[in-house]
């Protein structure tokens, strides 16, 4: 390709080359009209230096066909190759020059660098060599070298710029009516240029002032096409004008023709120049323009509020998004002071502003409060630069303002949770402590000689009523998990509100009766009955009742009615307690909010249980409010929920984990018990053995699986979270041994999800059990398995 390159332009070089000896009337060797000249420096500009061989070989052969000697003709070529090479590196070094020619910078570089200092090497090479080699005497070596210099300066001013313009790129098609005013150009300046330069219209007139009307066809150009257009026009124009004067034709016909050519050369490179300047100003003026254009857009459409104001406050610009966010139109605020958006109370924050502006500041993201034309209070983020003269002077500030209301929210609402998460894990840590100390000091009563049976009795009672709470708190913290996590599910039935009701009351009742309040229950006469979880649906009340027990004084009241309108049935849960502030009602079902946290006023809890019961109750496509007056002033919960027709046919229930009634002649089992935590493995081995079966204790799968390989367990109750060897791999392990393909495994876990139980059955256990296991539990599954 680049060989192609070469040869093809080495043709148009020693083309274009004999088109111009044609004009070569002082010498044959030397011409004022030189068109390689531009062609080889556009063509180095636009494909690199690489292409310097096919310059070198077009000139070589244009000359030395020329009746020239051979060295000549290398003389000549060398410096017809470097006046190429040297233009572009000055240019290209020098000015940093754009094939767009589209700046001034350009222009000026293009005329003085490559027409006006490059060409002289040429020049100087070329009439050396032509009398060193005594083609021409050295007595015409001056007017040889300005002949020679002169048509160079023309090829480099008229033919290289329309070449970089039109080969450079991207040339955008024009619309319809830009083709049309184009063509009347061209047919307009053809008609003139042949009316003038032929002498059509100036036979008997000195024609002199008639050249000057090229003018007017290169400001037409220039301002409507821009160099595309100023290059076309200078380009046609010297074509008819040389044309014109070899056949002795138009103003610059003098004495002999290469006078006239002279004259017309020096004129054409002043009407090139001409345009070429006046083209860049125009380019240089529409790109500023647009550019002015483009960031007015982006000022006008930006997402935040631009606006520029004077030194003294006074506002000059102001954009749409202002107008939206302060309300003030931009007639409405363009002339008046800034402080129109400044609340009173921070007036002398402006003038700190303006003083740090003057002192050339730029203030960035600096955080403060304006208002809007109804007096609503915005916080905003402001950025400010100042806005510099002609002078350099700073005459103003620009700045850009952004809305940051819902941030500062947001950091607030996140500021909240945080401490309400502090807040929850105290309670927590409350929570906790006190079972545990009330478990550690009857784990004492139980460990003393001399306690004696009563105390030995309460001692226990204690510890399980504590126990039974810890297992409440983890359970609330686990439900908590799974609703944000939206992994609760419901497991419904047909059910009715009585029962519900009767399940809640079995949980609260020991509550309400060690804080002596009297109960009150009204439900309607006819049953009420729901397609919903009963569990979850108990947990609901149980809840709102224990919320009654624990925030209403000893001797107060807790009534339970129940109203239906056939399709919606209303349970209201009201108390004479502490009541909820009026400020808390919206805040009351919230994740770890609580009424009073004082350590005067806690009733315990963590602040979860309402949360709890509004996501159930919603789950059940419900809704659940709160009412209350204020402090000490009682409380009302009302829940709604949609019911549903009896149930056609009774439903057959069937025992918990699928099991048989327990069989009072039950065998004894052999059993393993597998967990990494010794305590439970101890215990659950000991309630094992209390229900009279033979017990073998692991705490790890490799020793689980020794031990069941030589004690061949019937049942294997087996921890899923073993180090090392986790308790899926060892089930299936066990399922693996043909003595123990018939084992009951049990899974016992603090995993009862979903994915958890499914993994269990595919890894071959039989039950999962979610720790703490009850006693009740594996008695009854213990007594079918035997």
């Amino acid at each position: 390709m680049t060989v192609a390159i070469i040869l093809a332009l080495a043709t148009v070089y020693f083309g274009t080359s004999k088109l111009g000896f044609t004009m070569a009337f002082a010498a044959e060797q030397v011409t004022l009209v030189w068109p390689p000249t531009g062609i080889s420096l556009a063509a180095v500009l636009l494909l690199g230096y690489r292409v310097w061989p096919g310059i070198a070989l077009g000139a070589f052969l244009a000359n030395v066909t020329a009746h020239e000697p051979v060295a000549t003709a290398c003389g000549i070529a060398i410096g017809n190759t470097l006046e190429a090479l040297s233009g572009v590196w000055m240019l290209h070094r020098l000015a940093g020059f754009d094939n767009h020619i589209s700046r001034l910078k350009d222009v000026l570089a293009l005329v003085f660098l490559s027409a006006f200092v490059s060409t002289a090497i040429s020049a100087t090479i070329g009439v050396m060599s032509l009398c060193i080699g005594g083609v021409q005497p050295w007595t015409a070596y001056g007017y040889l070298w300005l002949l020679w210099w002169l048509g160079d300066l023309g090829g480099a001013l008229i033919i290289a710029p329309m070449l970089l313009v039109w080969g450079s790129g991207p040339f955008n098609l024009p619309s319809a009516p830009n083709i049309r005013e184009a063509l009347i150009l061209a047919t307009l300046l053809l008609l003139a240029c042949l009316s003038i330069f032929t002498g059509q219209i100036t036979a008997g007139i000195r024609g002199d002032a008639f050249i000057y009307v090229v003018f007017p066809f290169i400001i037409w150009a220039a301002l409507r096409f821009g160099q595309h257009g100023t290059t076309f026009v200078s380009m046609t124009a010297s074509a008819i004008a040389i044309w014109a004067t070899l056949h002795g034709l138009g103003p610059f016909t003098a004495t002999s023709v290469e006078q006239s050519l002279m004259l017309l050369q020096i004129f054409m490179a002043v009407v090139t120049t001409t345009g070429l300047f006046l083209g860049t100003a125009i380019t240089e003026r529409k790109q500023a323009s647009e550019a002015r254009a483009l960031l007015a857009a982006i000022v006008e459409f930006s997402e935040d509020a631009i606006i520029s104001e004077t030194l003294d406050g006074v506002i000059t610009s102001w954009n749409r998004r202002a107008e939206h966010m302060f309300g003030h139109t931009a007639a409405e605020a363009i002339g008046r002071p800034i402080t129109i958006i400044i609340p009173p109370e921070r007036h002398e924050e402006e003038t700190h502003i303006l003083n740090r502006l003057r002192n050339k500041e730029h203030i960035e993201h600096y955080e403060t409060v304006r208002m809007t034309v109804d007096g609503r209070k915005l916080d905003v983020s402001l950025t400010i630069s100042p806005i510099l003269g002609a002078q350099g002077r700073i005459i103003g500030a620009s700045k850009v303002i952004r809305d940051i209301t819902e941030r500062k929210r947001t950091d607030k609402a996140l500021r909240e949770a945080d401490r309400r998460k502090d807040e929850f894990l105290a309670l927590l840590a409350h929570e906790l402590r006190n079972p545990l100390g009330a478990l550690q000091n009857a784990l004492y009563i139980m460990q003393t000689p001399n306690a004696g049976d009563a105390k030995r009795s309460g001692a226990l009672e204690i510890m399980a009523r504590q126990l039974q709470q810890i297992t409440r708190l983890v359970d609330d913290l686990l439900d908590v998990s799974r609703i944000s996590n939206g992994k609760i599910e419901l497991r419904r039935e047909r059910i009715q509100l009585a029962r519900i009701i009767d399940n809640a009351l079995e949980t609260v009742k020991p509550l309400m009766e060690a804080r002596m309040h009297r109960l009150t229950i009204h439900l309607p006469e006819s049953a009420v009955w729901f397609d919903a979880d009963p569990v979850r649906l108990s947990q609901v009340f149980a809840n709102l009742l224990q919320n009654a027990a624990k925030y209403t004084p000893p001797g107060g009241k807790i009534r339970l009615t129940a109203e239906t309108d056939g399709q919606t049935a209303q349970i209201h849960v009201r108390d004479t307690g502490i009541g909820i502030p009026t400020v808390m009602l919206s805040k009351i079902f919230e994740l770890f909010t609580q009424v009073d946290n004082s350590m005067e006023r806690t009733q315990g809890g963590m602040g979860i249980g309402l949360t709890l019961v509004k996501t159930l109750v919603e789950m059940h496509h419900g809704s659940v409010e709160v009412q209350s007056k204020g402090m000490n002033q009682g409380s009302e919960f009302v829940v709604r929920l949609p019911q549903v027709m009896p149930p056609q046919i009774t439903e057959v229930l069937t025992p918990a984990l699928g099991m048989q009634e327990a069989d009072s002649t039950s065998r004894r089992l052999r059993i393993l018990v597998v967990d990494d935590s010794e305590a439970l493995a101890q215990t659950l081995g000991y309630m094992a053995e209390l229900l009279g079966h033979e017990v073998r204790v692991a705490h790890n799968g490799e020793d689980a699986l020794t031990i069941a390989r030589s004690f061949l367990p019937e049942v294997v109750l087996l921890d899923l979270g073993l180090p090392g060897m986790n308790g899926f791999d060892v089930c299936r392990k066990l399922r693996t041994d043909p003595a123990l393909r018939h084992s009951t495994i049990i899974a016992q876990s603090g995993w009862g999800q979903p994915e958890y139980r499914e993994r269990s059955k595919e890894s071959g256990f039989d039950y999962h059990l979610v720790k703490p296991v009850k006693i009740e539990q594996l008695e009854e599954l213990f007594s079918s398995l035997a």
